[in-house]
């Protein structure tokens, strides 16, 4: 008996269909065989079973039966390559009639998949034997989902995470996913994704209430159209388990820093919530007392704080005049599983040394008995200060000109300084050492404060005394000078004499 081999055309086919003449080598055809195959699913993902079904049929027109010996799903054309599956099961095919051999293939992975499909037929007393190709395509082609249930906060509070990602080669548009759950009450049922492209994934945030810990099935219905315009729908059962948290949400306060000026101060820093639950509705306030400057100024709301944040916060407040050492309370207020929760963080700031004014390379100049002092206000703190000035004290000896005897020297920054001069007097003739008392005073950190130097200076005297002892001082000048005319009229004299 004769073996014939007949090829099919190789194609990307899902669902094909191929009609090929059946008869001796030699001599006319005898009959027509008609060979379709399809795969269930039409796109099985890695680790799914695809199921090829091929479908021989003898056309009505066929002039005699021929009979379907086996089908084979093998790996390449050659009759020895990788068996997959196959069914020798014989059937006799009728004209008009057809039979159907279904052969399950695993998938192991992602992408296009050959199988050849070796389909044998006896007919007239010969083995006619056909192969096709068979191409499967494995991956994904709706949305995958995956769900991840949250903490339940005391309240029955938590937050479900939808993950959904694109497994197609062009980007989707229009995703809509609706959720729904018989024993979880979700604060939206609806969520829409504009686009996403390719390979993309994005993380649906679904709030509910009167959540029980256990385990929660979750349907999610999800539209959306392809870069081609199809529409596709979909329907998955996602499962997941919620639990109660074991480390609820709790707001602390770190990296707090103080800076102002001129009776105002601004405290900034981060509200931090270090536990495994949101917290809403955080505000940092100073409590009311002398360091508030009121509910406008000195509170600052920061708003929600989702599990492992932070957010920065700012706020005014005020320190009396006069105090070098101030500890200011803050209240940081949140609600927690639908309870307010409280508590105070106490703001310690010294401002004795924050900014410092010291006098420099100060010098004293005398103009009778006006005595002109000058010199550097020189900050040598830790910040800047503001509203300096320098003036002239008073004690026994020194009291302050009648002008001058202030300077504005205005702002001074850290590490800086602001050259000054101011006017005394001498209250008395005195040529012995007087102390002169030079006051600065300054803002720093919203605080005035007030030093005094005192500069020791040895004043020339100035009273009547000193007058008479020029006047006395004038007479030798005046002899030595009329001896000096003698002196020099005899030589003169002498010389016109010779």
């Amino acid at each position: 008996m004769k073996r014939l081999r007949s090829l099919c055309l190789v194609g990307l086919l899902v669902v094909g269909t191929v009609a090929l003449a059946v008869g001796p080598v030699t001599g006319a055809s005898t009959g027509v065989v008609s060979i379709s195959t399809t795969t269930t699913p039409d796109r099985p993902a890695p680790g799914d079973t695809v199921t090829i079904s091929t479908t021989v049929s003898n056309p009505e027109a066929g002039s005699s039966s021929f009979q379907l010996r086996s089908v084979e799903v093998r790996e390449t054309t050659a009759d020895n390559s990788t068996l997959y599956n196959s069914t020798d099961e014989s059937s006799t095919i009728e004209p008009g009639e057809s039979t159907t051999r279904d052969l399950g293939v695993d998938i192991e992975e992602s992408g296009q998949q050959q199988f050849v499909l070796h389909v044998q037929v006896l007919s007239d007393g010969d083995v006619v034997n056909f192969e096709r190709n068979v191409t499967v395509t494995a991956g994904e082609t709706d949305p995958a989902l995956s769900l991840s249930g949250g903490d339940i906060g005391a309240d029955g509070d938590a937050t479900f995470d939808l993950s959904v990602s694109n497994a197609r080669t062009e980007p989707i548009r229009a995703v809509t996913v609706d959720v729904s759950a018989g024993d979880i009450q979700f604060d939206e049922d609806r969520h829409v994704v504009s686009q996403l492209a390719s390979g993309a994934e994005t993380t649906l945030k679904l709030p509910a209430s009167d959540v029980e810990p256990g385990e929660k099935t979750v349907e999610a219905a999800v539209t959306y159209t392809t870069n081609d315009g199809e529409f596709k729908s979909v329907t998955r059962e996602l499962t997941t388990t919620a639990d109660s948290a074991e480390n609820p949400g709790e707001v602390s306060l770190s990296g707090i820093d103080v800076s102002g000026a001129d009776g105002e101060l601004q405290i900034s820093g981060q509200a931090n919530n270090a536990g495994e639950t949101n917290v809403s509705g955080v505000t940092v306030t100073v409590e009311d007392g002398p360091y508030s400057l009121g509910e406008a100024q000195s509170s600052a709301f920061v708003g929600r704080l989702d599990a492992s944040t932070s957010s920065d916060f700012q706020l005014g407040a005020t320190v009396p005049d006069d105090t070098t050492t101030a500890t200011i309370p803050l209240t940081v207020a949140y609600r927690l599983d639908g309870q307010e929760v409280t508590r105070t963080v106490t703001v310690q700031e010294d401002f004795s040394s924050s900014g410092k004014v010291n006098l420099t390379g100060v010098r004293i100049e005398q103009t009778g008995s006006r005595l002109t002092v000058r010199g550097s206000a020189s900050n040598l703190g830790t910040s800047n200060v503001s509203a300096v000035i320098v003036s002239v004290g008073q004690n026994e000896r020194i009291q302050p000109a009648q002008s001058q005897s202030s300077y504005f020297a205005g702002n001074v920054a850290q590490s800086e300084f602001k050259s000054f001069q101011v006017d005394a007097r001498l209250t008395g003739d005195t040529n012995e050492t007087v102390s002169v008392p030079v006051e600065v005073s300054y803002r720093v950190n919203g605080q005035r404060i007030d030093t005094t130097t005192t500069v020791p200076y040895t004043p020339r005297a100035t009273g009547p005394a000193a007058e008479q002892s020029q006047r006395d001082s004038s007479v030798p000048i005046v002899l030595i000078g009329g001896v000096v005319l003698v002196v020099v009229a005899g030589g003169l004299g002498y010389r016109r004499y010779r």
